[in-house]
């Protein structure tokens, strides 16, 4: 743990807690062709996992929105680009007793190296390969945060051509009970206004072990009223980052 930096390792405000943790987390968009205009809702989340990118979200997010994988856009606010994806895969696990929840799971390789067109874009990922742990090594009680775009009617500008999500940083802890293995539900705080959690799944979960923030799964379920969010084991989707660089 000596290269991780000193502010992933001190106590930290509230608003340090969310910058971190936004770190490579997106909201969902999807467009047909250039031309229409960006509508979804859902998170993903980009990842460094080696010398590959990654983007990660629920498979339900697309298949819900009755939208097709190759619609996905990761876009840069001001810029009519988005980042190229040049292939997908999913996670199979068919003798788990809850795999349409397991199974849920769509991870985009990203193409980092792409033609940018003149523009010097930057983005953001996470380095999962050093800051991930499984969800098997939290402990009950402990302190989770997750990160969504919760659906926001303000967020498109239909007369300005743009649109704006802001991210939601949910803090909770973790439930001594499970809706099965591999699955976990965090207790969430109560939040400080009325709040939508619909368009967090696929978001990203994490704990902190030492002081130190890790990646430990990603949403799958989340209900404001019951304030409960489900997520999925992060081993899941290390196994199929680990399955899609075999083949890079």
């Amino acid at each position: 743990m000596e290269n991780v930096p000193h502010y992933l390792r001190d106590e930290i405000s509230l608003a340090e807690i969310h910058l971190i943790l936004v770190t490579g987390t997106r909201p969902v968009w999807f467009q047909k062709t250039e031309d229409d205009f960006p509508w979804g809702c859902g998170t993903l989340f980009i990842a460094q996992w080696g010398e590959h990118q990654f983007a990660i979200t629920a498979k339900h997010v697309i298949e819900n929105l009755g939208a097709k994988y190759q619609h996905l856009r990761i876009s840069f606010p001001g810029f009519n680009i988005a980042l190229p994806v040049k292939g997908t895969s999913t996670f199979s696990i068919p003798l788990h007793e809850f795999r349409e929840e397991i199974e849920d799971i769509v991870v985009y390789q990203i193409d980092k190296d792409f033609d940018s067109q003149g523009h010097h874009l930057v983005w953001e990922a996470w380095r999962m390969t050093e800051m991930w742990m499984p969800a098997t090594m939290l402990k009950k009680g402990q302190q989770i945060f997750a990160v969504g775009f919760p659906v926001n009617v303000d967020r498109f500008n239909y007369d300005q051509d743009t649109f704006y999500a802001p991210p939601l940083v949910a803090i909770g802890m973790l439930s001594e009970q499970s809706i099965g293995e591999g699955i976990y539900t965090i207790d969430c705080a109560e939040f400080e206004k009325e709040t939508d959690l619909n368009g967090f799944s696929g978001g990203p979960v994490f704990a902190r072990f030492e002081g130190i923030f890790f990646y430990v799964g990603m949403v799958t379920r989340a209900g404001a009223i019951a304030r409960k969010i489900h997520f999925i084991d992060a081993s899941f989707i290390t196994f199929v980052l680990n399955e899609m660089s075999k083949k890079l």
